[in-house]
């Protein structure tokens, strides 16, 4: 994210994996907090990580998470 000049909180959750045909792809659920709206919308239009072709780096908005405060 910093590469992409966007300035987030974030909280990674467990490891997680999956199969796609032969190559097992591993990743994490990330909760992003602290971000602004444009650069909220930024991430939810290009995705996160090389394998959000597939699905993966895809963006759900919430609009408070309990506990970041």
């Amino acid at each position: 994210m910093e590469g992409l000049g966007i300035g987030a909180r974030f909280i990674l959750g467990r490891r997680r994996s999956l199969r796609a045909g032969a190559r097992e792809l591993i990743g994490y659920p990330v909760v992003l907090h602290d971000c602004s709206a444009e650069h909220s919308m930024r991430l939810q239009e290009i995705g996160l990580g090389r394998e959000r072709g597939l699905g993966c780096g895809i963006f759900v908005p919430h609009k408070k998470i309990g506990g970041t405060e």
